[in-house]
């Protein structure tokens, strides 16, 4: 009799993981996902994000000096697109750049924990074609006590395969009001497509 039962046992288990394992392919997967959508609908197709809504990358900033690299295409007027880092949850509380597309020209604005509603640095980023796609390389640097401190080249005067730029080169320097409060970064588009790089060490290794 306690043969019958053990042999039971042992059938009623091996079925039961049986089935378990026909509904999960046989293995447990953990979540690989790289980002989470805060808000809207973005589409994300690798490292390229359109539409319109806010990504979170899952990823902490593993510095307090990071490099971004961005391709940004501005589809229509208002067009937008915005980078965020050293945010804590949900970006709040982090230092920004927001690009909007103005008939051919860019108006951007830099933010920070200090005011949400930014600061006017179109006049640096006046040269930039809206109306094409255009590539920006950022650093940031968070450890300064004025704020997070942004410097912006363009592709051509801090190639994206290089390891360091020279900060005379860039197209912006200045200070974000604040600095960031966590080391989250995300972006955020409306109508927009932004194709980016995983962050990297700073290239401007120290401030000027």
């Amino acid at each position: 009799m306690k043969t019958v039962m053990s042999l039971s046992l042992v059938t009623l288990t091996a079925l039961t993981l049986a089935a378990f394992n026909s509904g999960c392919s046989g293995k447990y997967n953990p979540p690989t996902q790289k980002f989470s959508i805060v808000d809207g609908a973005p589409d994300v197709q690798g490292n390229t994000v359109s539409g319109s809504g806010t990504l979170l990358a899952n990823s902490p900033l593993a510095e307090n000096e990071q490099h971004f690299s961005i391709q940004v295409e501005l589809k229509n007027e208002a067009s937008s697109a915005t980078l965020y880092a050293f945010g804590a949850e949900r970006l709040a509380h982090s230092a920004w750049l927001k690009l909007t597309r103005v008939g051919n020209t860019i108006q951007a604005r830099l933010g920070g924990p200090d005011n949400a509603v930014g600061i006017d640095v179109t006049d640096s980023l006046k040269t930039l074609d809206s109306s094409s796609v255009f590539t920006l390389n950022i650093d940031m640097h968070n450890e300064e006590a004025e704020g997070t401190h942004l410097i912006v080249w363009t592709e051509a005067a801090c190639p994206s395969g290089s390891t360091t730029c020279e900060a005379k080169d860039a197209l912006f320097e200045g200070h974000a009001p604040g600095k960031g409060r966590g080391n989250f970064w995300g972006l955020e588009v409306r109508d927009a497509r932004v194709q980016f790089a995983e962050p990297a060490s700073a290239k401007a290794k120290e401030a000027p």
